[in-house]
Formats: C-alpha cells, sequence, structure tokens
C-alpha cells in the first residue's frame, strides 16, 4: 500500500504539494500573532513583532526606521516567491483541469447509438432516426 502511494499518488499530487508548502512557508514568515503571544519578547523577537515596537509612545512612529525594516522584511520573501513562483503556478495549474473539446464530442457522438451528441459547436438540427430532433 505505502508503495502504491508513493509510486503514483505523490507524483501526480507533487506540484500541489510543492505549491501548499511554498505558501504555508511564506505565512509562516509574515506570522506575528503566535510569535507575539509565545515568545520571551525580551530574548527573541521575530521581523514582524521588531517592527512592531518601532512605535513609539502616544503614537509617535519613526516612519523612515519603520519603512527600512519593512523593505528589509519582505526582500526575503519576495525574492523566495521569484525563486519558486513556477512550483506555484504548476501546483494551481494541476488543479484546473482542462478538456479537447472536440475530442469528447467525437467520443460522445461515436456512443451514441445514431443520436448524435446535441452540443456540438456548429452542428445543425436534423431528425433522429428514431424520431425527434438530433444535430448533424
Amino acid at each position: 500500500m505505502p508503495r502504491i502511494f508513493f509510486q503514483v499518488v505523490v507524483p501526480i499530487m507533487k506540484p500541489s504539494i510543492i505549491s501548499v508548502a511554498i505558501l504555508e512557508a511564506m505565512w509562516v514568515w509574515n506570522d506575528y500573532l503566535l510569535p507575539y503571544l509565545t515568545l520571551d519578547l525580551n530574548k527573541y523577537k521575530t521581523i514582524s513583532v521588531a517592527i512592531q515596537y518601532l512605535k513609539g509612545g502616544y503614537g509617535s512612529v519613526d516612519m523612515g526606521a519603520m519603512m527600512g525594516c519593512l523593505v528589509l522584511a519582505i526582500i526575503p520573501i519576495i525574492l523566495f516567491y521569484i525563486l519558486c513562483q513556477k512550483y506555484i503556478v504548476k501546483g494551481v495549474m494541476a488543479g484546473a483541469v482542462k478538456a479537447d473539446l472536440s475530442t469528447i464530442n467525437q467520443q460522445s457522438m461515436a456512443g451514441s447509438h445514431g443520436v448524435p451528441f446535441l452540443g456540438a459547436p456548429g452542428a445543425r438540427p436534423s431528425f433522429c432516426p428514431r424520431g425527434g430532433m438530433g444535430v448533424e
């Protein structure tokens, strides 16, 4: 059973797994609430928590320092996204299935016992051998 899973299912799901892992890594990098609640802020601070501490008392903010830290905080995640962009696109496209309509129409017409497929593009209505309306 594990052999089938790893040789059949995992290769099919590989783009989706990589895409979810990349998006999860980006979410963890930008997380604010969990580190703020769990870390000892006297010893450890994540970038997002440290940026919050740049605000002074009574709402005063050193905008130069704040923007500089925000740029430094966002550069690694932008580089990470640029490097992994093709995997994200593959993962998103793996969930979108596109069928060839001409193949579907030919298969439907061939297996319909003389009654053509009614949704064939460009088809003209005609009478079926068994009565009723069909499509040429």
